[in-house]
């Protein structure tokens, strides 16, 4: 997998993570204005901090997702190359466990944290 890949990848993420976290909040902000409005609330600074939740969830979620794509990625491409997936040492020589952190040799293959 080449770099220009993986790192479309990342940002593909990055702005589906953020649009999707964008539309929950909205959905989600729609029912605590609801809330505040009913419940008598309503002020300057309520309505400040509802828009700062709704202007910071975006690119939070984005960067999150993005880092998740971009660490996915690179343990396929180390498992592709023959790496441990944990500490990225060269496996190639190495017969039952790395030499490196002592993880056995695809045991966490497959793992997903």
């Amino acid at each position: 997998m080449s770099h220009a890949r993986i790192w479309r990848g990342v940002i593909a993420q990055f702005f589906v993570g953020g649009l999707i976290a964008y539309l929950t909040a909205a959905l989600v902000m729609g029912f605590v204005a609801e809330i505040i409005q009913i419940t008598g609330l309503h002020t300057k600074t309520t309505e400040a901090i509802v828009a700062l939740i709704f202007l910071i969830s975006g690119p939070v979620y984005g960067c999150i997702s993005a880092a998740r794509e971009y660490r996915d990625c690179v343990r396929e491409q180390n498992k592709q190359r023959g790496f441990c997936m944990e500490c990225g040492y060269d496996l190639r020589e190495s017969r039952h466990r790395c030499p490196e952190c002592g993880t056995p040799i695809g045991a966490r293959a497959d793992k997903k944290v």
